[in-house]
């Protein structure tokens, strides 16, 4: 079965907090946004089908970004 695209690699936000006592240094963190599904122009779905059988899986989610080569 497909797995639902959650987080899109390319979207990425930083943010720095202050630090928690004296002394100590900012901490910076990184993390990925959410995927924008049909709002962004690298996903799309399509019907797959199930390798030796006639059956098909409908609505599997991609992104073009993560075909690339």
């Amino acid at each position: 079965m497909a797995k639902e695209i959650k987080l899109c690699p390319f979207r990425i936000y930083t943010e720095v907090r202050p630090a928690i006592m004296q002394g100590q240094g900012d901490v910076t963190v990184t993390d990925f946004m959410p995927c924008l599904k049909a709002k962004c122009p690298a996903w799309y779905v399509k019907d797959e089908r199930i390798p030796c059988t006639n059956q098909y899986i409908t609505n599997v989610e991609y992104c073009k970004r993560l075909e690339q080569k």
